[in-house]
């Protein structure tokens, strides 16, 4: 289990939302200042992110809860978004250079017209095939409310 802290936003009979901080391999890499990659990443990506959870119990705005995702949800919908969309994108791309050798067609811009339109149709279809399937277990669960001694962070004084 993938275990992440979050903090209740708000309260409703039925429901928490839970916002948690997303964190990037660049916060702890030394190159960050000088890297490509992580300027993009403080610039385009959003910081937070907020998850609508079923709870009946208590829960009070600013408290800290334990979240979790189970590996197997994560591999897996990992293994669909990497793995189907570049699988597509040769296949078709393939097809389409061979249909344009049997039409003796000269267009390579056709094949690379097709792969790319595959790849874009992919992403669209899975995020469509997720939005209708049941969404539920691919939401973080709540594992437990912290209490405000489970909150504090422990500072060890080194002499």
């Amino acid at each position: 289990m993938i275990e992440e802290i979050g903090t209740v936003t708000r309260v409703s009979d039925e429901h928490i939302w839970v916002e948690t901080q997303i964190k990037t391999t660049c916060g702890s890499c030394e190159q960050k200042s000088d890297c490509s990659t992580g300027v993009i990443a403080k610039t385009v990506a959003s910081k937070t992110q907020t998850f609508k959870l079923s709870y009946q119990k208590d829960a009070i705005v600013g408290q800290q809860v334990k979240l979790g995702l189970p590996e197997q949800t994560l591999l897996g919908v990992s293994a669909l978004f990497y793995m189907l969309p570049l699988v597509m994108m040769l296949l078709v791309g393939g097809l389409a250079d061979l249909t344009t050798q049997w039409l003796a067609l000269s267009g390579e811009w056709l094949v690379v017209v097709a792969s790319l339109s595959s790849l874009v149709g992919s992403f669209y279809m899975i995020s469509q095939w997720l939005k209708t399937k049941n969404s539920e277990s691919y939401q973080p669960q709540l594992l437990t409310l912290l209490t405000p001694e489970e909150q504090k962070i422990p500072v060890k004084m080194v002499p």
